[in-house]
């Protein structure tokens, strides 16, 4: 079999957009309502981000809760959506090692950490672009098919925060290995839905002429260049829609693409 694949990529990345909730929760409460309305509470990776995230209150500063914890077990803060803790914008004296099992808030451009059990107005977001496992087994080119036409495109995982949503969404179909969009075509790896730029993805430079397709083996979290015949399960990107009607959205959305 042959496939034909031309270079007019489809840059489709995993995106997300966040809302500020004006009512006011405990900090459980308000995970609660974004992970039933939305994904989970706001997590901040960059300074930009933080920004955009501090900017939707229209000049209104009080405190808002964000997605970050830590428990009175541990001695480090944590994303409530799994994430890793890479960036932080604390206010100086923060955060206060005297409160044990405290919460995050975003109060104007600065972060504090006040008792998780205060009522106080949140941030939640929701992937832009979702990602879909399904556990049927196909071959690469199949699964390309498939999710092509019912979804998007074949998913890239091209970064963190990606890889640990395939995991999680992965977990109840049991699937340890999927296919993603990696495929070895005229001498070189290439996502199918960005183009020759697979970044610091381990493959061989010049893999068997079988095993010229990519997957995830998301239980020892390696890459793995597979025959393309092999029947795996696959993710593949969807367009979300929008959830609820109680919520401001940001002007734009934070893009999670590994340079």
């Amino acid at each position: 079999w042959t496939i034909i694949l031309t270079y007019c990529f489809w840059f489709l990345k995993l995106r997300r957009t966040h809302f500020y909730v004006p009512f006011r929760m405990t900090w459980a409460d308000a995970l609660q309502h974004c992970r039933q309305n939305y994904h989970d509470l706001s997590a901040i990776e960059s300074a930009q981000e933080n920004q955009m995230v501090a900017n939707a209150r229209d000049g209104n500063p009080q405190f808002s809760w964000i997605g970050l914890y830590t428990s009175p077990l541990e001695d480090t803060w944590l994303w409530s959506s799994g994430e890793n803790f890479n960036y932080s914008s604390w206010k100086e004296g923060c955060p206060e090692s005297n409160l044990s099992g405290s919460c995050a808030t975003l109060f104007k451009y600065r972060w504090m950490n006040i008792d998780c059990a205060l009522p106080n107005t949140f941030f939640c977001y929701q992937w832009q672009m979702e990602l879909v496992v399904v556990a049927e087994n196909k071959t690469w080119e199949d699964a390309l098919v498939h999710c092509r036409s019912l979804y998007t495109d074949l998913a890239s995982l091209l970064t963190a925060a990606e890889l640990t949503l395939a995991k999680s969404r992965s977990a109840p179909a049991q699937a340890a290995r999927v296919w993603t969009s990696l495929r070895f075509l005229a001498g070189e790896w290439l996502w199918v839905d960005q183009g020759p730029d697979p970044g610091d993805v381990p493959l061989p430079p010049c893999p068997a002429r079988t095993d010229r397709c990519g997957a995830r083996n998301l239980a020892a979290g390696v890459w793995e260049s597979r025959d393309c015949q092999e029947r795996l399960s696959f993710i593949c990107y969807r367009n979300s829609t929008e959830r609820g009607s109680n919520r401001k959205q940001l002007s734009s959305t934070s893009d999670y693409r590994s340079n």
